[in-house]
């Protein structure tokens, strides 16, 4: 069952430039695996993105959020792996995705430490 807020989400439309970004990673998530390469799963993942894109509109599509939604299909439903990509995104891996990716920059300087003293 899809909720009114999903629907209402893949009605608004992206700029362009963001669609493009959208209908390129949606065509490369996990490429070698055949399920991914089905139009249905293929339109799923840009369904999400797109969705996701108008939820949080700070956040821009990238390659870690196509394969993060590639996965959640695998296990779960379409509006179900958007509701636990939101989650993840927002309150798991927030640091990661917002303008500053404050997060990421954190680990990379981390995992250069732990490889220098290896």
């Amino acid at each position: 069952i899809t909720t009114i807020y999903y629907t209402e989400l893949l009605k608004e439309s992206l700029v362009k430039e963001q669609q493009e970004i959208i209908d390129q990673l949606a065509g490369t998530t996990f490429s070698e695996n055949p399920f991914f390469s089905l139009t249905q799963v293929q339109e799923a993942i840009k369904r999400i993105m797109h969705a996701y894109s108008v939820r949080n509109k700070g956040i821009n599509c990238q390659k870690p959020i196509n394969l993060i939604t590639g996965f959640l299909l695998l296990l779960i439903g379409e509006e179900r792996a958007f509701w636990v990509l939101s989650y993840i995104i927002e309150d798991l891996l927030c640091t990661y995705f917002d303008t500053t990716t404050v997060g990421f920059k954190t680990d990379v300087k981390v995992f250069e430490n732990l490889v220098q003293y290896k």
